[in-house]
């Protein structure tokens, strides 16, 4: 495994909130994450979707060891057993840019158990990077999913495969899309025949939407 195991990988499950006084609190009010041996971590709610992270990040680790072999500078970073962030740099693939200096394509996942991060991930070729979703660079993906019923571990780590695989097989092309120019009619036109595109609910009609 690429990222080091022996910080996370450990079980997590929720329980009820049990109170001195006997009382035990409302499930949709608070709960405890606690690991195999029952030691609390953090305090959430039932609608709290906990899944352990290695089941998000060892699917994904595994993907960039077949793609990219183990010589790969790794950072597993764990604060409190709670919050996880995981950094993968693909030291063989730097390239310059213009002489302005050296661009290190790389991965960057973050997560947490006590509601503090959401699961965050990113794939791309970026010097500074944000987690709100402002990148400042190329980013071939960014997944961002709160912890719902509705998340989906394996939508999420596919989506993290694929932008994988761009990095490393069509690099080059994507490059050649981002530096060819359009002219502003050629804009227009694909704009005019994709989103802007609509169709009315009484009439079913199709029209362009020009303007505010």
């Amino acid at each position: 495994m690429l990222f080091d195991e022996s910080q996370y990988n450990f079980r997590v499950k929720k329980v009820p909130i049990h109170l001195g006084s006997g009382i035990i609190i409302p499930e949709e009010q608070g709960m405890h994450v606690v690991d195999d041996n029952g030691v609390p971590l953090a305090s959430t709610t039932s609608t709290y979707n906990l899944i352990p992270v290695q089941e998000i990040i060892n699917p994904i680790s595994n993907k960039i060891e077949e793609m990219f072999g183990k010589d790969i500078e790794t950072t597993t970073k764990v604060v409190n057993r709670t919050y996880f962030q995981f950094e993968a740099k693909f030291t063989k693939h730097t390239y310059e840019i213009d002489g302005l200096g050296s661009v290190t394509p790389q991965f960057r996942f973050k997560t947490s158990y006590d509601r503090s991060y959401r699961n965050n991930g990113m794939v791309g070729d970026f010097r500074d990077f944000c987690y709100n979703t402002l990148v400042s660079g190329d980013k071939y993906a960014h997944v961002y999913n709160k912890h719902t019923k509705n998340f989906s571990v394996t939508a999420f780590t596919q989506k993290v495969e694929r932008a994988l695989e761009l990095m490393s097989g069509n690099k080059e092309k994507y490059k050649h899309w981002y530096n060819t120019s359009i002219s502003r009619d050629d804009a227009v036109d694909l704009f005019r025949n994709t989103i802007c595109k609509y169709q009315t609910k009484a009439t079913n009609e199709t029209k362009i939407k020009i303007g505010r």
